[in-house]
């Protein structure tokens, strides 16, 4: 038996066993709402209507089974080359359909449940992700990879972030945690809360929340209460009204964090996209709580 009989069977034989690992598993996909997902065989045709899932399947090489994302998948740049289904938030039914995919990735946040029923009394199965934490995050990613015949590669990329993760805890254990306020835009001023995908990145990184609990996760403040508090950090991601993200804050001078120049701007995918950017969010946060080290 020469060598390259020996390899046409081991492939072969990797072949059968990854048939066979799919086929055991179709029909037993959970997804982040506790529901089914049936599939008898990978996907070859995705339609991914939320961006940090279209990030996650361009970072797992399964970008080439996409057809189709929502006109907010604007990362990496040749999503946008994909076919547009719509508004984020408000998908063309009719467009989904014609793009005939195998496997719809849905918002828990995002889409109504009737609009998820609705794709399924079609035929078309859907996946739904609602990650709330950093660990959620990298859970869910796991998820979306091994439903889109990826796992390997999203074991990889997961790994690598919870890796990068645990470096940031480590460096922030036992620093004096700042008391921070995480705005999510400005005009008028919304915060994040408890209870937020924000409040936990910031919790990691290694900051206190000084937005208190309450009926709202993202509750708009008056500049009473922004003085009230007085945070000792401010953290805001652009804003259009604004060239720069400490313009809005720099007109209440008796703010400790604009004395302090304590004022930091962070792109906002980075901390508010759940998907693999996530964690240069978490580093730049540490980063500009603690310093550089």
């Amino acid at each position: 038996m020469n060598a390259i009989t020996v390899t046409i069977r081991a492939l072969l034989v990797l072949l059968c066993l990854t048939t066979l690992h799919w086929s055991a598993l179709a029909g037993q996909w959970i997804d982040d709402m506790g529901r089914s997902v049936r599939l008898d065989s990978p996907p070859q045709r995705i339609v991914s209507l939320v961006p940090s899932v279209t990030e996650i399947l361009f970072a797992i090489g399964a970008d080439g089974q996409l057809v189709g994302v929502t006109d907010f998948c604007d990362y990496p740049a040749e999503a946008r080359r994909k076919p547009q289904m719509g508004a984020y938030s408000d998908p063309s039914l009719e467009a989904i359909v014609a793009a005939r995919p195998s496997l719809v990735f849905a918002s828990a946040e995002m889409h109504r449940p009737g609009f998820v029923e609705r794709l399924q009394r079609m035929g078309i199965a859907v996946y739904v992700v609602n990650p709330g934490t950093m660990a959620e995050v990298v859970a869910s990613l796991r998820g979306v990879g091994r439903v889109a015949g990826r796992a390997a590669q999203a074991e990889e990329l997961a790994t690598s972030m919870e890796q990068r993760i645990r470096a940031v805890q480590e460096r922030a254990a036992g620093k004096v945690p700042p008391r921070v306020l995480f705005s999510v835009m400005v005009n008028p001023l919304v915060v994040a809360g408890p209870g937020t995908m924000t409040d936990d990145l910031l919790r990691v990184a290694g900051g206190i929340n000084v937005v208190p609990d309450g009926p709202s996760r993202y509750p708009t403040w008056g500049i009473e209460g922004l003085l009230a508090i007085d945070p000792e950090v401010i953290v805001a991601t652009p804003h259009t009204a604004y060239s720069t993200s400490h313009e809005y804050f720099l007109a209440w001078p008796q703010l400790q964090a604009v004395q302090q120049n304590r004022i930091v701007s962070i792109h906002s995918d980075w901390v508010h996209r759940p998907g693999p950017r996530l964690v240069q969010g978490l580093e730049a946060l540490h980063q500009a709580l603690h310093g550089k080290e």
